[in-house]
């Protein structure tokens, strides 16, 4: 990992988050449901922005596995509850989800079917809105890498496997030595 330059502190990171929060802003094309456009901001200008310093040895109020906690809850969330299908589009179904006057995501899904006319993949991806690519990068230098999580993951399982397997012989055992002798 490459260190920040020097004298850059966390209050300066902060200022930058912040100056980026209120500055930065765009307002879509105009749509039928919405004349003016949709704003599109980070959060509400009206309220407080949370900026809190993220710490590695996890003392301090957010700590390194809580923002991983944190990403993987919501990155993992599924679009279901926006009534968008997960399973691939073809010809046969397409209209089923996608609307040029629709939704928002029937909006994405009519765009990604249709400039799949020019870009193949595109109209493969349509049902992912036209991304067919991971939802998070990763570096080697910066970050754990998948295989490296599913390392942990299998030496976990076996672990906790090994400890019911140990935990169920003891208790049998216990059990066992535990039974009146009869007359």
């Amino acid at each position: 990992m490459i260190p920040p330059p020097p004298g850059l502190t966390v209050a300066d990171l902060d200022e930058a988050v912040r100056y980026a929060a209120a500055s930065i802003g765009y307002v879509t094309d105009p749509h039928p449901e919405h004349p003016d456009g949709w704003p599109i901001a980070w959060g509400d200008p009206n309220k407080a922005l949370d900026v809190r310093p993220i710490t590695l040895t996890g003392d301090g109020t957010v700590t390194d596995a809580m923002v991983a906690g944190y990403l993987a809850k919501y990155s993992t969330k599924g679009t279901e509850v926006t009534g968008h299908s997960s399973r691939r589009l073809d010809p046969s179904i397409i209209r089923l989800y996608a609307d040029p006057n629709g939704t928002h995501t029937e909006r994405l899904v009519q765009a990604a079917w249709d400039l799949g006319e020019h870009w193949e993949s595109l109209r493969r991806w349509a049902h992912m809105l036209g991304f067919g690519g991971h939802f998070l990068t990763k570096a080697r230098r910066y970050s754990v890498t998948f295989a490296a999580l599913r390392d942990a993951r299998v030496i976990y399982r076996r672990t906790e496997a090994h400890k019911a397997r140990t935990t169920t012989k003891t208790a049998l055992t216990v059990k066992t030595t535990l039974t009146p002798k009869q007359p």
